[in-house]
């Protein structure tokens, strides 16, 4: 059972990622504000929220992947593993590193943002 789910999940993924360089559409969710939010506010939320999935975006492949498989589908290590064929250490390593560079990288935006 276990092998036929991580089949279905692998096939799935590679379909899945076959299919993102054609597709490449930023959907942001963009909702009334709620009555103690101002509209100032629900569009900074807006922007940081298409700038965070830009630095998604721009990570290296191997980074992405197990990301969207983690935060995204809600997947652990071992199924990430499994569906990635890589050793679920890869894929710790992977998650950790792919972590590292979106704090470092929002924190040189965060940066830029109180220094000017």
């Amino acid at each position: 059972m276990a092998d036929e789910r991580a089949f279905l999940a692998r096939t799935a993924w590679r379909i899945a990622v076959g299919r993102l360089p054609n597709a490449r559409m930023a959907v942001l969710d963009f909702e009334v504000p709620a009555g103690g939010q101002d509209p100032e506010q629900t569009a900074i939320a807006a922007d940081w929220n298409a700038t965070i999935h830009r630095l998604i975006d721009a990570l290296p492949e191997e980074l992405r992947q197990p990301l969207a498989l983690s935060a995204v589908e809600e997947f652990k290590s071992h199924e990430i593993a499994q569906v990635m064929g890589i050793p679920e250490g890869t894929v710790r390593t992977r998650l950790m590193r792919a972590r590292q560079v979106l704090k470092q990288k929002l924190g040189a935006l965060m940066a830029g943002h109180h220094g000017t």
